[in-house]
């Protein structure tokens, strides 16, 4: 992809802010792109205003999805200054950690913070209100002019996901791996062809990062003129389907749980209403997920997307056919299938290993990037640590080299949790297992020991509350006196998977 075509992105994108189609829709609230264009100008006049020249700014972002966030993170990225998402959900301390390792410049936020903490890094704090609220000179220009601003090979945002050593890990993805990601989608999933009135919803709990919102609604939305329909509620998020129809939602993009979710609740109903695509990403898509998703939705298209963090967000494809139920029955799980054009790959002792213009600049910390990506000014590899077979000329994810999994699409490594648990001064051993449940939820179990005796579950579940996010707290947690060694005196985590 030539720097040609990556500022024609952006060209396109800020002339469809020029129309009259919805760009918003929430129940009654619709905002149009000509209305959302309004308040991006103003939005980068405050940026530009309040900022050294001549320096990219590290701006944070804390707020629920909204209208006003989907805005500003186009305002920040347009003023060629670097958007770093911070969860509703962490705990303070990750917080802390991660404005260690990135020093922010400005900290933008929903008015529902408690901003203390971040005065210590910087004057520079903002809420929404007061944003929309300042009386500023906008100059009248175009503001096509901010492109040429953009060097598309720079951090364009940083997303942290936690590491295996209990420390966050900042990744780096450049402008380049945005657009290189949406090209690819709207090439293979929606093959151009959504219109003026197509909505989108990326929903799921682990999307408040706003990481996936933005590459698999925002910005695949904006260059195809196409609606953003976010759930907010927590009920959206779990059970989508009436928010759907009442925001006439007609591309889903969701994790399998939450299909599972609605096969239990809805007992064999049909689902009553028409979806053009179904998109199912962030984990093991299980084989039962699909055959429920053939029965009872109407879809026109029902695709398997496969991806990481550190590759941009998508990298393989596969559209799914009834077939699949039979020919993949052995393994019980749906084809990642086939790269996307611009990205290549090989397989080495079975480990998945990607390369192109998708693969992110890499950690924060750089002394984590030996073992993953090889650099290269036109297309970077990273290794993956997925284990995939080929079968009928389609790739399905077997496994992984490490103990990183999937917990409701979150991507969770399991060091980090154990990390976590044994910095709890009351824990003295600890082994965190992914399970799967009957109806093929993936779920943690903590097999801990503890230091004292008269120790409760209901007491450690209070200490994690402190320590992790919710969705990294093991489902169930085992007390017990001893853990197993194995001969070379080891805890020996094959037999506590046995046993648990």
């Amino acid at each position: 992809m030539t720097e040609i075509k990556l500022k024609n992105y952006y060209s396109r994108v800020l002339k469809n802010f020029r129309s009259n189609a919805i760009f918003y829709r929430y129940f009654n609230q619709k905002k149009r792109y000509k209305e959302a264009l309004n308040l991006l100008i103003k939005i980068i006049t405050f940026i530009k205003k309040n900022s050294d020249k001549n320096v990219r700014q590290n701006i944070y972002v804390s707020c629920d999805k909204s209208y006003f966030m989907y805005v500003s993170i186009l305002a920040i990225l347009l003023t060629n200054n670097v958007w770093i998402p911070l969860s509703k959900s962490l705990p303070k301390k990750r917080v802390r950690d991660i404005l260690n390792d990135v020093h922010p410049h400005m900290f933008i936020h929903d008015g529902k913070d408690d901003t203390k903490n971040f005065a210590k890094y910087t004057k520079k704090i903002y809420s929404f209100s007061s944003i929309s609220k300042k009386n500023l000179k906008i100059a009248k220009t175009k503001i096509d002019y901010l492109i040429d601003n953009i060097e598309f090979d720079n951090t364009a945002f940083i997303y942290f996901t936690s590491g295996s050593t209990g420390v966050s890990k900042g990744i780096k993805i450049s402008h380049k791996n945005i657009i290189s990601d949406v090209f690819a989608q709207v090439t293979h999933l929606h093959n151009f062809s959504l219109n003026k009135n197509n909505k989108q919803l990326v929903f799921g709990d682990y999307y408040d990062t706003a990481f996936s919102i933005f590459f698999d609604i925002f910005f695949p939305a904006i260059y195809l003129k196409a609606a953003i329909s976010p759930g907010l509620k927590k009920e959206e998020i779990l059970l989508p389907i009436d928010h759907c129809k009442k925001n006439q939602v007609n591309v889903l993009v969701a994790v399998p749980s939450t299909i599972q979710r609605i096969k239990i609740y809805n007992d064999k109903k049909k689902i009553n209403h028409q979806f053009n695509s179904i998109i199912m990403t962030g984990e093991p898509f299980y084989l039962n997920v699909l055959k429920y998703l053939f029965d009872y939705f109407k879809s026109k298209k029902i695709f398997n997307c496969y991806g990481g963090t550190e590759m941009g967000n998508w990298v393989y494809y596969h559209q799914c056919k009834k077939s699949d139920l039979k020919n993949y029955k052995s393994l019980n799980l749906v084809p990642i299938g086939k790269p996307f054009f611009n990205v290549k790959t090989k397989i080495v002792n079975k480990e998945l290993i990607v390369a192109g213009p998708m693969i992110t600049l890499g950690y924060v910390n750089s002394d984590l990037n030996y073992k993953k990506f090889i650099f290269d000014k036109k297309n970077s590899t990273f290794f993956t640590g997925d284990l995939v077979k080929k079968i009928n000329d389609n790739l399905i994810c077997i496994g992984r080299k490490d103990y990183q999994v999937k917990i409701r699409g979150y991507r969770i490594e399991i060091p980090f949790v154990e990390a976590k648990l044994r910095s709890i001064k009351l824990i003295d051993q600890c082994v965190v297992i992914e399970k799967k449940s009957k109806n093929y939820d993936n779920y943690l179990i903590g097999v801990i020991k503890t230091i004292d005796n008269n120790i409760t579950v209901g007491q450690i579940n209070e200490l994690l509350k402190k320590e992790l996010v919710n969705y990294m707290i093991p489902s169930k947690i085992v007390l017990v006196k001893n853990l197993p060694l194995n001969s070379n005196g080891k805890i020996d985590r094959k037999k506590i998977i046995k046993e648990y």
